[in-house]
């Protein structure tokens, strides 16, 4: 979900959620499937009981006007707006993309709400470019993660049923950057301990805290 959640993040999360009113663009934890059948995933709605999604593989000007192979989709027949929003720098602090190849922050717009995605400038895998059109069953969503290009989502997993729902994302409370990612941190309150505790030589020993994310909401904009 980077860059509006990203690894280290502590969230809170509303498991007392009217699940019968989710909306497009609701950040939401689910119960995985198949082989993230045991694990939780955040994602963010894209399409909704009743609606036609249709995907669609795209190429869109990016990071030094160089072409990004994007996912873009069209929504009960009209596309949904993608646009160029400059590079993640002094916005979001970020680990140097896989492969070396620059990020973007594209703002997509849904309906009525806008927000950040992170696209990287590499091969577009084939999952992800497939051209599909799906209608969405009475309890049936369409979920994708904010970074396009490595997020576990329907397009490759199929779709999330309401019952698999268990919360709403409200806001990250604490954050951590983890610029390695072979450290792993598996408690809370064990996490600060694990940082300073950490010989230079082991993974966790860069970790550091970003207290600009304490209390932190995604950017989310409201359009008339």
């Amino acid at each position: 979900m980077e860059p509006n959640i990203q690894v280290g993040d502590l969230v809170y999360v509303n498991y007392m959620a009217d699940m019968e009113n989710l909306q497009r663009s609701d950040i939401v934890i689910h119960r995985g499937t198949g082989p993230n059948k045991d694990k939780r995933l955040i994602k963010r709605i894209v399409a909704k009981p009743g609606d036609r999604i249709k995907l669609i593989s795209a190429t869109i000007t990016g990071h030094g006007r160089k072409p990004f192979e994007v996912t873009r989709y069209e929504l009960n027949g009209q596309l949904v707006p993608l646009v160029y929003s400059g590079s993640h720098e002094g916005k979001f602090q970020l680990p140097e993309s896989r492969g070396g190849a620059p990020n973007s922050l594209f703002i997509e717009t849904a309906g009525n709400r806008s927000y950040y995605i992170l696209e990287e400038q590499s091969a577009f895998a084939p999952a992800e470019g497939e051209n599909r059109e799906l209608v969405m069953g009475p309890n049936e969503f369409f979920l994708m993660g904010d970074n396009r290009d490595h997020a576990a989502d329907s397009r490759y997993e199929g779709t999330v049923q309401r019952s698999q729902i268990i919360g709403k994302y409200l806001h990250t409370y604490f954050s951590l950057f983890i610029p390695n990612p072979e450290c792993e941190i598996r408690h809370p309150v064990l996490l600060i301990w694990q940082m300073w505790a950490a010989e230079k030589t082991s993974p966790c020993h860069s970790v550091s805290v970003r207290w600009e994310k304490a209390g932190y909401v995604p950017p989310l904009w409201l359009n008339n």
